[in-house]
């Protein structure tokens, strides 16, 4: 309501990256190669996706349902892990999966029904939250495979970065269409922005990144 969608995105990983920032470089990471930074871009760039799209689509659904929809993700991860990790899924996956397509099917045409926008959120941001939805299936993909050879550290580092130097070059195109009025935005906002950033990026994504290099995508 007081910033326009990717704005709070880039002030969100503003914020991360500069508290990751000291963690990482505690860590005294390895300089990254060329080759390194084009292996890391290509495979982070669904999180930046991810992160920029569902920013867009929150404004058009409902939390709850966006929350719903990428519950899918598990399921979305599990063919992709097949395919690209050759980790095997079971029977009661398969039956997972065929569940899960019914109930977004029933979710999605029920957010076409305008009387239930409300409580199904509309089908453009029902659109938009799977868009983001399969972002990220691809991006629990590839995170295994970095973290294989990078530290969840720097994998998540690289991630904070990639983000706001994408929305850098974006965002002032979008407050040319949708300018900020300073004298509406609120500390509110302003701890939003602060809380999203520390705990919703900085730290989520860290111990995400940890958890994926020690078990199955």
């Amino acid at each position: 309501r007081e910033l326009p969608p990717l704005t709070l995105t880039f002030l969100r990983f503003a914020v991360a990256t500069l508290v990751f920032l000291p963690f990482y470089l505690q860590r005294k990471p390895a300089p990254l190669s060329k080759k390194n930074i084009i292996e890391l871009t290509k495979k982070s760039i669904f999180f930046t996706l991810n992160v920029a799209v569902f920013s867009i689509a929150i404004q058009y659904t409902t939390a709850i349902m966006s929350q719903i929809l990428y519950t899918a993700v598990p399921i979305i991860v599990a063919i992709l892990s097949y395919f690209f990790l050759k980790e095997k899924f079971s029977r009661n996956q398969i039956l997972g999966l065929i569940i899960a397509i019914l109930g977004i099917t029933f979710l999605l045409q029920q957010s076409i029904v305008k009387e239930e926008a409300l409580t199904f959120g509309t089908a453009l941001g029902n659109i938009l939250t799977l868009a983001a939805v399969f972002c990220w299936s691809f991006y629990m993909i590839f995170s295994k495979k970095l973290t294989q050879k990078y530290s969840p550290a720097t994998t998540s580092f690289f991630s904070y970065v990639l983000t706001f130097v994408v929305l850098a070059v974006i965002v002032p195109f979008e407050l040319m269409i949708r300018p900020i009025s300073f004298d509406k935005i609120t500390y509110v906002s302003i701890g939003s922005v602060i809380f999203l950033g520390v705990i919703s990026s900085a730290l989520m994504f860290f111990l995400l990144q940890i958890a994926i290099k020690k078990t199955t995508a």
